[in-house]
C-alpha cells in the first residue's frame, strides 16, 4: 500500500502523508503498518505540524466551556495556564523555524497572474519559469512534476482549485524556492479538477520548508480563499491578498 495520504481533522488541511512503505517525499512522511496501530496513530497526531493546530483546538474548546465560571480579568491568564498544561511542563511542543515562511520567499518576481494556458503541462512550465530563471530549479524538476501527473493522476491538489506541484529534491532543486501563479480561467487537468492557483514548491529537504507548507495550508483554511487569490489582476494585489489573511490568521 504505497498511497500517501492527507490527514484532515477539523475542516483544516495538515501537508502530513502517511504511508505503508519508505519513500522520499518533500512532504513530511511517516512510516505506519498498513493496518493503523495506536503507536501510528499517536506519531501522526504529534507531528509538528498537526500537533500545535490540534493543541489551540483543545485549548479553545476547554476554554469556551469553563470561561463562564471564571472572571472575565482571569482569561488571560486562565488562557495561559489551559496552554501550559497542554503542552506539559517538561517542554514546549517543538517550533517550526520563524525565518523559513512564505512571506521570507514570496516575493513580485515569484508571483504571475496569467488569462489562461493551452493546457496544464503548459500551465505548470509556466508558473514555474520563475524558478527556472533565478536558478532555484533545472528543466528536469519541472519535467518530473509532468510526468509524475502523467503516470499518478492529479494527486497533488490540496483542494478542488490549488495544486501544489513539487517533485523530489534530487529531481532538479538547486535551493529551497517557491512561486505562484494565477489562473484567471481556470486550467483543466481532469474532468473533476481545474487549477485557478498553481503553487509550486522547490525543496532541498523534508525540514526547511515546513514553515512555507503551514502558511499555505493556513491560507487555505480560510473561506473563499482561492476565490480571493483568483480575483486578483496584477502580482502585487496577489501578495497583498497573501500578507493580508496571514496577518489576519495571526491576529487571531
Amino acid at each position: 500500500f504505497s498511497l500517501v495520504h492527507f490527514v484532515a481533522r477539523f475542516g483544516t488541511f495538515y501537508l502530513t502523508a502517511y504511508t505503508t512503505i519508505r519513500v522520499n517525499s518533500v512532504v513530511p512522511v511517516i512510516t505506519v503498518h498498513p493496518v493503523l496501530t495506536e503507536f501510528d496513530r499517536n506519531a501522526i497526531l504529534s507531528h509538528r505540524l498537526v500537533a500545535p493546530k490540534l493543541l489551540a483546538i483543545q485549548r479553545t474548546r476547554i476554554f469556551d466551556a469553563v470561561k463562564k465560571y471564571v472572571s472575565p480579568s482571569q482569561h488571560a491568564q486562565l488562557l495561559a495556564d489551559l496552554t501550559a498544561c497542554l503542552q506539559g511542563t517538561d517542554a514546549a511542543p517543538e517550533e517550526l523555524p520563524d525565518n523559513s515562511g512564505l512571506l521570507s520567499i514570496l516575493d513580485d518576481s515569484r508571483v504571475s497572474v496569467f488569462a489562461s494556458a493551452d493546457s496544464w503541462r503548459k500551465c505548470i512550465r509556466m508558473a514555474g519559469k520563475p524558478l527556472l530563471d533565478n536558478g532555484s530549479i533545472r528543466k528536469e524538476y519541472l519535467d518530473t512534476i509532468i510526468s509524475q501527473i502523467d503516470y499518478y493522476g492529479p494527486y497533488m491538489f490540496l483542494t478542488d482549485r490549488v495544486i501544489l506541484a513539487h517533485a523530489k529534491p534530487e529531481s532538479g532543486v538547486n535551493r529551497l524556492d517557491i512561486s505562484l501563479s494565477i489562473f484567471r480561467n481556470p486550467v483543466v487537468f481532469t474532468e473533476t479538477r481545474r487549477a485557478s492557483v498553481v503553487i509550486v514548491l522547490a525543496a532541498e529537504d523534508q525540514e526547511k520548508h515546513l514553515k512555507i507548507l503551514q502558511d499555505i495550508l493556513t491560507l487555505l483554511s480560510l473561506p473563499d480563499s482561492a476565490d480571493k487569490f483568483a480575483s486578483c489582476e496584477t502580482s502585487g494585489e496577489v501578495l497583498r491578498c497573501v500578507r493580508e489573511l496571514l496577518e489576519r490568521t495571526e491576529g487571531n
